[in-house]
């Protein structure tokens, strides 16, 4: 009796259905403030080689068991334009490289299974520089493409210093 009644009940609520019929469309909400509170926004902006740019590692140095190169682009260094230069500045910059495998490695990195690839970089000025540190031997990932992204601040706060 007991198990009929738990088929029964179990009948009846799988018929029933939980939504009923859709009411009236509410009013409109509130506008929202902006990402950055109100304060105006801070957009991340992005610069990339120009597509079928060339780039070639010229060897500069070697340290500790590592050879040191410099990547430069066939028409010679890489020129950010000023505004981003003022972004990493006073915001934050992030740079990536793209491999002629297409792998895309945000700088600095550390690559191979042995770690014996280290790829960073220098901004001075507008003038972008980026490194690669390999073993000797080891041979340098090809670049087919440098792309900054720059967030320019919009605020800038002096930070306390306390014991």
């Amino acid at each position: 009796m007991a198990t009929t009644c738990y088929g029964l009940l179990l009948v009846f609520l799988s018929a029933c259905s939980r939504q009923g019929p859709m009411g009236p469309e509410g009013p409109q909400g509130p506008d929202g403030e902006d990402a950055a509170g109100g304060a105006g926004g801070s957009n991340l902006i992005s610069y990339n080689t120009p597509a079928g740019a060339s780039f070639d590692w010229e060897g500069i140095d070697g340290w500790g068991g590592y050879d040191v190169y410099a990547l430069r682009a066939q028409e010679g260094h890489i020129q950010l334009p000023e505004a981003a230069a003022a972004a990493a500045d006073a915001g934050f910059s992030l740079l990536y490289c793209t491999s002629d495998e297409g792998l895309v490695y945000r700088l600095p990195t550390l690559v191979g299974l042995d770690r014996s690839e280290i790829y960073e970089y220098s901004m001075e000025g507008q003038e972008l520089t980026i490194y690669a540190k390999v073993r000797e031997g080891t041979s340098v990932n090809y670049i087919v493409q440098v792309r900054v992204v720059a967030a320019p601040a919009s605020e800038t706060h002096e930070l306390s210093l306390t014991n």
